[in-house]
């Protein structure tokens, strides 16, 4: 019995160490994730720096051709003018594959962040799995020892009871032998057993997974005093 109560503390406490375990797992996923959005957000706070100074450099570079375009003695409308429009070009083609740059690394990160979410809710979840499961090796080891407590305090009180009045239902034969209380004992024994027998089985019913080993119990106690043997 005493083994069957440290078996139920025991699964107990591993499934609070099973739920610990996932709660901590958890937490370092979501502070990885928490960790990938802030990245993204501030590279791409960068990025857009990045891109204005490019946009200035730009602008900076276009006036520089057109002061280069004004003492050449070009058109503006003309030849002159290509110039200035090549780098134009230059530069906003930095700045659209700086901006396409910042895009994608900005997704990759947060995906990965929510990935990292995922995980830790997929090992929470497992961890809760684990967690109910020792919950129910706890329970139906509580279960088994309640029962057996209850059989064995059972059948003992009413064993004792069956065998204290069963001298009063006796009396002496021809030769001076007592025979009452030793009929009586038998018999108030025998039915304090089956008491216990139906008590226990009735418990058994009440308390999940204890049926199938306080029935063995029950049984063996029972054929150990009729003097038979299960077939």
């Amino acid at each position: 019995m005493s083994s069957d109560f440290g078996s139920s503390q025991q699964y107990k406490y591993q499934g609070q160490a099973a739920l610990s375990n996932g709660q901590a797992t958890q937490s370092a996923y979501e502070k990885k994730a928490r960790a990938l959005e802030a990245e993204a957000v501030s590279d791409s706070h960068l990025a857009a720096r990045n891109m204005g100074r490019m946009r200035q450099n730009q602008s900076a570079a276009r006036a520089t051709a057109r002061a280069a375009q004004g003492g050449s003695g070009f058109t503006a409308e003309g030849s002159g003018s290509q110039a200035e429009v090549a780098v134009a070009d230059v530069w906003e083609s930095a700045i659209g594959d700086a901006a396409l740059s910042n895009a994608i690394s900005d997704s990759n990160k947060r995906f990965a962040a929510e990935s990292a979410r995922y995980q830790g809710d997929m090992a929470m979840m497992a961890a809760q799995n684990e967690a109910d499961q020792y919950r129910m090796l706890s329970d139906n080891a509580m279960g088994a020892a309640i029962v057996q407590t209850a059989l064995t305090v059972a059948g003992g009180t009413m064993g004792a009871a069956g065998m204290t009045g069963g001298g009063f239902l006796g009396g002496t034969d021809g030769f001076g032998n007592a025979w009452g209380t030793k009929a009586g004992g038998a018999q108030g024994a025998l039915s304090g057993l089956m008491s216990a027998y139906s008590l226990s089985g009735s418990m058994g019913g009440m308390v999940p997974g204890s049926m199938q080993s306080s029935s063995r119990l029950r049984d063996a106690l029972l054929a150990n005093f009729m003097g038979i043997g299960k077939k």
